[in-house]
């Protein structure tokens, strides 16, 4: 039951990314740090690791042009469920929650694959560029690389991918782009056509004779013409100027800021309550960083940090908002940002298995701002922790009413750096 929240025409950022990752406690993970997604880059230095209360005195991370791949992985599956490049590509992935029984299997295919390469493989794909080029060359490596994800749609479970890159050329801002395989009913999206966005003061060449488009937060979903009925509005979402291609290619769709385990053209209420929160954050952050621009002197660069630390801390607390009542079903999990831990059982070819807490495992905040400069910080959440009563899941970060006994940053992986 993952979260994402996001922007891309911030007036000060490229991107800024706010995202809890839900998970069973027990499942494998390697923290976020430079690597490649090889063997030799499998293990993190502790070095990357920081308690400091200072998220900006704290370590910056090992950065080599080797290692230019910067997240956290999935032991188990070899992928990742979030990601950025040094020179500006991220790619974001949330599962979809499927109905009993999910779709069956295509002929010939023993098992999914794994749905955290999809992520990988595009961010891999970027690394290995010096500069993306413009908005145009952008446009066009996302198009492609999701019109190829849509095609193998069926070989994976449900899932959201959103994928995207900052042109090279200063002002031009991102090109983003989502697919999912899913329709609303979770049946399953057939050669799923992506949807592609642009800067809004960038017009495709296609459409450069229409009206510029107003999306201000995020992405839209395929909408199948067998679910035309779109959700309420949510307070601050703009809509698009121009149809959807693809299914239900006529009708008009409301650009969320967030995204969870639903096709984004049908949020949950944990998507839209959240998005509103974080909208607010920027919005109310925004007068203090006016300083963000060409001409900064030097000697502000202190105050620039401190002001980028409060908007770092007041996105964690987004992201650690727990409905009242906090979820005790596995069904109310989508209306709360924050998952706090609850014991499900396993389910392994319709065999029950040992039960397994399930809960937020990492915080995670990214910002890239416009003149390039990038932070990434990582926050464990809960954990499991062995001891003489057995496995106990520990709250590691958080609000100081939450009980966490650590602070807001115990256990945090913080690093920054340049755009190429």
């Amino acid at each position: 039951m993952c979260v994402i929240f996001w922007t891309t025409t911030d007036p000060h950022y490229d991107l800024v990314i706010a995202s809890n990752r839900d998970e069973f406690v027990s499942r494998p993970t390697l923290p976020a740090c430079w690597h490649d997604f090889s063997s030799a880059s499998k293990s993190c230095s502790s070095s990357n690791n920081s308690t400091s209360e200072s998220w900006v005195s704290s370590s910056k991370g090992v950065k080599t042009d080797e290692y230019r791949i910067l997240s956290a992985r999935d032991a188990t599956g070899g992928g990742t469920w979030l990601g950025v490049t040094r020179n500006g590509s991220f790619a974001t992935l949330t599962n979809f929650t499927e109905n009993a029984p999910p779709c069956a299997l295509p002929p010939g295919l023993d098992a999914y694959e794994s749905r955290g390469a999809l992520v990988r493989d595009w961010l891999i794909s970027q690394s290995k560029q010096k500069k993306h080029g413009g908005v145009q060359q952008v446009k066009a490596q996302v198009e492609e690389y999701l019109k190829q994800v849509g095609k193998k749609g069926e070989i994976y479970p449900g899932f959201n991918l959103l994928v995207g890159s900052i042109s090279s050329f200063k002002g031009e801002g991102s090109v983003v782009g989502y697919v999912t395989n899913r329709n609303g009913d979770g049946s399953l999206a057939k050669d799923s056509v992506p949807q592609i966005f642009l800067p809004n003061n960038i017009k495709s060449k296609k459409n450069e004779d229409n009206r510029d488009k107003e999306e201000h937060l995020g992405f839209v979903s395929n909408k199948t013409a067998s679910n035309p009925t779109l959700p309420p509005k949510p307070s601050r979402v703009a809509e698009t100027s121009e149809p959807v291609a693809g299914a239900g290619a006529e009708e008009k769709v409301f650009v969320p800021g967030g995204m969870s385990n639903s096709i984004l053209s049908e949020p949950w209420f944990k998507v839209t309550s959240g998005t509103q929160t974080f909208l607010d954050v920027l919005s109310s952050y925004s007068h203090n960083q006016t300083h963000f621009t060409d001409d900064t002197p030097s000697t502000s660069s202190l105050s620039c940090s401190k002001i980028e630390q409060e908007l770092v801390e007041k996105l964690f607390d987004v992201l650690w908002t727990c409905s009242n009542p906090a979820p005790t079903k596995r069904f109310e999990l989508r209306n709360s940002v924050l998952i706090r831990p609850l014991q499900f059982n396993l389910m392994e070819q319709g065999e029950k298995k040992l039960a397994d807490w399930y809960a937020t495992r990492t915080s995670t905040v990214i910002l890239i701002r416009k003149d390039g400069k990038a932070t990434l910080v990582e926050r464990d959440t809960f954990q499991q922790r062995n001891n003489a009563n057995g496995n106990k899941v520990v709250l590691m970060n958080g609000p100081e009413e939450s009980g966490a006994k650590r602070g807001r940053n115990g256990g945090q992986r913080v690093y920054t750096w340049n755009l190429e």
